[in-house]
């Protein structure tokens, strides 16, 4: 018992005097050079966030191409709200993508964001509804999506998309 109350001590003691890093920036800065090899890359325009105000913060980004040649993209977000939202790009199956990244939401209504149509998707859960905004280009699909209460992040973040 006393040397777990000794390593406890030693614990608390670091995790409140060691120099604390920004990890936020190093997080964006892998981000623009993620971004730069997609948009290098990708065999369709690679949709990021421009101008979002710093209250957004980027919490993960990746750039595949899987096995079978689809080619995805990911941009992950903390909302000022607090919630996990994501920004997903295919150029593979259509419809298997937006069944599953929007966890089989249902269609209900569309928007008109930057002269684009976006469905706007919903799929009740127990614990959480996950919304969800797609957009179907012609070599590619785009989702902004997460669990939200309402569009209203989703429809911002969707419309800063370049």
């Amino acid at each position: 018992m006393l040397s777990l109350a000794v390593l406890g001590v030693f614990l608390f003691t670091f995790l409140f005097t060691a120099p604390q890093r920004n990890f936020g920036a190093a997080r964006q800065a892998d981000y623009e050079s993620v971004l730069r090899e997609a948009r290098a890359t990708a065999p369709y325009h690679v949709f990021a966030p421009r101008n979002l105000p710093p209250t957004w913060k980027i919490t993960s980004v990746r750039y595949d191409r899987q096995a079978n040649g689809d080619v995805l993209w990911h941009l992950g977000l903390r909302t000022p709200r607090g919630h996990e939202v994501g920004i997903e790009q295919s150029d593979g199956s259509r419809a298997e993508f937006i069944r599953q990244i929007t966890m089989r939401g249902d269609r209900v209504s569309r928007t008109v964001l930057n002269g684009a149509i976006w469905q706007l998707r919903q799929r009740k859960m127990r614990m959480r509804d996950v919304r969800s905004l797609v957009r179907i280009q012609d070599d590619c699909t785009v989702v902004v999506t997460g669990g939200v209460p309402d569009f209203t992040e989703l429809l911002f973040l969707a419309r800063s998309l370049r």
